[in-house]
């Protein structure tokens, strides 16, 4: 489900993903937040939409401040020991995280030098509390359209969970928060402003301890997603039966975790791909190499408009031994404007695949089917309206949780 754009896509799924296990205890010491990184914003008790923008305003100054600071500190922060903070990132058994810190101070940009034994953080993290019916949607949101690099859900107040979605601390500036906060507007999420708060993470292996949760599962009735750490593990009865995809996700989407990827793999067992297949949008490559890897003599393109996407894809080919067999192009549809397809694999937001449609149609040959994800359940009258106007029929339609996948024919 990746919005497609002229320079780029969101980034996906990883390295941090959304942590859901509800026996994680509360973080401790609520409100305090830690870090050098002077993009600090903690906006409380807004009881109004005007005090809401008066304080998104408060986080994007905050955020302006934190980039002129980062530019000037050539040597980086320097770290007291109050300003110091620990933190458990991203670990699966839920440990609890304990911070022991101090705001920065307004006067945070003056330069200073690097503390002994101390590098400069290198990753900021954006928290939100949200009600836990909104998780999947905030979740979504943060990585997808606001180009987080994964996120970590944990518990918050009764009824709320708490997501920290991870940034490079070079990206998470002005222009960063600014949109952000327009992003959640848009998807309906500005109740959630009022808890908004911008942070750094201290320089832990965190990706390490990311890798420990992240176990194989099956998906449908013939696939086994398997993280490429994880394949020497392997037994007979994991592997029974099932295709095996490895993965080594990096930073694009398609780990195979989100129930829109998995609606993809399962339509894919249900619609056997045949002669040309097209991924828009590949990421991780997955749904390429899925295609291909139950028909091997598919002629299989994947398209993306991120190269860091693109460059993933080769990797998780070479892991598969695939390298050669898919297509992989720097683009999106107008890469393959010469071509017809039998199949086009569109794991995307609504809106892109309304936009997408007339080439969609131009793409596909007679009786070729279109097979669709990403699409907010409130968003499927959008993409049924769209419809009319062109020569596609919805074949099947799947609900799962605020998620809607349906299968297009030509």
């Amino acid at each position: 489900m990746k919005r497609q754009r002229s320079k780029g896509k969101g980034k996906g799924e990883s390295p941090r993903p959304q942590a859901k296990d509800q026996d994680k205890p509360a973080q401790s010491k609520k409100g305090r937040q830690t870090g050098d990184h002077p993009v600090v914003a903690v906006v409380q008790k807004i009881e109004s939409k005007a005090e809401q923008a008066r304080a998104a305003d408060s986080v994007i100054a905050q955020a302006a401040h934190a980039e002129t600071a980062r530019v000037s500190k050539a040597d980086g922060a320097k770290v007291s020991d109050k300003e110091e903070s620990k933190t458990t990132i991203g670990d699966p058994s839920g440990a609890e995280r304990e911070e022991n810190s101090t705001l920065p101070s307004p006067n945070a940009n003056a330069q200073t030098e690097s503390a002994p034994g101390h590098e400069e953080q290198r990753w900021s993290e954006l928290q939100l509390e949200v009600p836990s019916q909104q998780e999947d949607m905030a979740s979504w949101v943060l990585v997808k359209q606001c180009g987080a690099l994964g996120c970590e859900v944990v518990p918050g107040e009764p009824g709320k969970v708490v997501i920290r979605a991870s940034y490079e601390k070079s990206k998470l500036n002005e222009n960063t928060v600014r949109s952000t906060i327009a992003i959640l507007e848009e998807y309906g999420l500005s109740d959630t402003l009022r808890s908004l708060k911008v942070k750094d993470i201290p320089q832990e292996d965190w990706l390490a301890k990311w890798k420990e949760g992240f176990e194989p599962f099956r998906v449908g009735t013939k696939f086994l997603v398997c993280p490429t750490w994880r394949q020497d593990g392997l037994n007979e009865s994991l592997t029974s039966g099932r295709i095996v995809i490895l993965i080594e996700p990096g930073m694009a989407f398609g780990t195979g975790l989100h129930g829109t990827t998995q609606f993809c793999l399962r339509a894919l067992e249900s619609y056997p791909p045949s002669g040309d297949v097209l991924d828009v949008g590949t990421g991780s490559g997955i749904l390429a190499m899925a295609a291909k890897m139950l028909n091997p003599n598919a002629r299989v393109v994947g398209v993306d408009t991120d190269p860091v996407a693109i460059e993933t894809a080769k990797t998780d080919l070479d892991f598969n031994e695939l390298v050669g067999s898919v297509d992989l192009r720097l683009g999106s549809v107008e890469t393959v404007a010469d071509r017809t397809f039998d199949m086009i694999l569109s794991n995307l937001t609504c809106e892109d695949i309304v936009a997408l449609l007339p080439d969609y149609v131009k793409l596909l040959k007679p009786n070729g089917k279109v097979i669709c994800a990403g699409i907010l359940k409130e968003k499927m009258p959008l993409l049924e309206s769209a419809l009319k106007r062109f020569p596609l029929n919805i074949e099947q339609s799947e609900t799962f949780g605020m998620w809607v996948g349906v299968v297009l024919q030509r």
